[in-house]
């Protein structure tokens, strides 16, 4: 498993809030794990501000979150604080998955310590409690199973210009009638050319507009290379069927690369992707 850490430092503030993060390369998707503590003394806005901020700053195509930590706000309690923090959460796709007290004392618990994952990519979702004897608080551990990063589509923008005769005829038209008073006013070079290079540029924007066309990616990773090659191969064998109908060695070839083909296809699509995880926290 590729992974990298990620300098939180300047997000810190000594003694009321805490944070620090690990990047995950699983396939397709990068998962950011984000273990805060918030100090009970800490202003609760201010709080929601800094992780609001944080997850912004993350942010990025095939990225995912998992928050987890001491956040020292009682889930179990609903109030005004503790919708603040699932709305925000939510926001970003993220979750509350522990269901169970993370600190007992005086037979009373409390849901302190939580995680919050995005549901959605993942087919499981298991978290059970793990008491280490170390301190008051239960760590929590949990297995995310099966990611669902497959088969993804994703839509792209290619950034192009419209250049035909009559943009062309227009700049031409353009060029020709500016008098270059500007260029001629200045004896530096320099400055000359930089006028130069405006006007040119002023009058290239002008004729020749931007536009961006939309065009959809397949990322197939399921597709290997001994299924491409069979695919070729079944390819030729069935324009060589085709052409000698008679032949019934080629016939009985072309149908058994045929279904090796359908049986590496289905094998390929039901086993990948799988990502089978399981984080301590």
């Amino acid at each position: 498993m590729i992974f990298q850490t990620i300098d939180q430092k300047k997000f810190c503030h000594k003694k009321t809030f805490e944070i620090c993060a690990v990047k995950l390369h699983i396939q397709m998707i990068k998962l950011i794990i984000f273990c805060t503590y918030r100090a009970p003394v800490e202003n609760f806005k201010q709080f929601c501000n800094s992780l609001e901020y944080i997850l912004n700053h993350f942010m990025q195509p095939n990225v995912t979150y998992l928050l987890c930590g001491d956040l020292n706000i009682n889930l179990f309690i609903k109030n005004i604080d503790t919708l603040k923090l699932k709305t925000l959460m939510s926001t970003f796709n993220l979750m509350q998955v522990v269901d169970f007290p993370t600190r007992i004392i005086n037979n009373s618990g409390t849901l302190i310590d939580t995680i919050f994952v995005d549901k959605i990519i993942y087919d499981k979702i298991q978290v059970k409690p793990f008491m280490n004897g170390l301190s008051d608080h239960d760590a929590q551990i949990i297995c995310l199973q099966h990611a669902k990063t497959g088969l993804r589509q994703s839509v792209s923008k290619k950034k192009t210009r419209l250049i035909n005769e009559h943009t062309i005829k227009h700049f031409q038209t353009l060029l020709n009638d500016e008098t270059w008073d500007t260029v001629y006013k200045t004896t530096c070079l320099n400055e000359m050319y930089n006028r130069i290079q405006c006007i040119f540029l002023r009058h290239y924007e002008a004729s020749f507009p931007v536009f961006y066309t939309g065009y959809r990616t397949n990322d197939n990773n399921w597709v290997t290379k001994g299924i491409k090659t069979s695919c070729n191969k079944k390819r030729e064998l069935c324009s060589l069927y085709r052409s000698n109908n008679g032949n019934i060695q080629i016939k009985d070839y072309y149908k058994k690369i045929l279904q090796c083909t359908k049986e590496s296809n289905k094998g390929g699509q039901k086993t990948f992707p799988q990502s089978n995880s399981s984080l301590f926290t």
